[in-house]
């Protein structure tokens, strides 16, 4: 069974934060570590009634790219990618990694300017996903 608080943060970030209605096609982006998140989310989208699609991201494999490509594939663009980031109504990415999100904070918050201003929508909502629960009761 999920933590409900998976499910209740995934509420906010689809009624509140992006506010998908009935219609809207959703990307929800982040790698497969984060697929309590996802799921949850996807289920919210689909209360929703929203159309939601996963798109799964590597940032070991954005960490190959920034280490071994040329300064030519590092600035290349996939047009699948700017398909998607043009036809989507709403973009919802989680980073489940801290370590990659700490090196790559200023590459994240270029893309999400890039997707802003590539799919014309700013129902964009972008999360940090490093969620630890603990079983029982803390004390000092």
């Amino acid at each position: 069974m999920r933590d409900q608080r998976l499910d209740k943060l995934a509420d906010v970030l689809v009624r509140y934060s992006t506010k998908v209605k009935k219609g809207d096609l959703v990307s929800i982006t982040a790698e497969a570590n984060a697929m309590p998140l996802i799921e949850a989310t996807f289920e919210a989208v689909l209360r929703a009634g929203g159309h939601p699609f996963w798109t799964p991201r590597s940032e070991s494999l954005q960490e190959l790219l920034l280490a071994q490509g040329s300064d030519e594939q590092i600035r290349y663009l996939s047009p699948v990618d700017m398909h998607r980031v043009q036809t989507v109504d709403v973009q919802i990415s989680f980073w489940a990694d801290q370590a990659a999100l700490d090196e790559s904070s200023s590459a994240g918050r270029d893309l999400g300017e890039l997707i802003t201003e590539a799919s014309g929508t700013e129902r964009i909502a972008m999360e940090d996903y490093e969620v630890t629960f603990f079983e029982g009761e803390l004390t000092s």
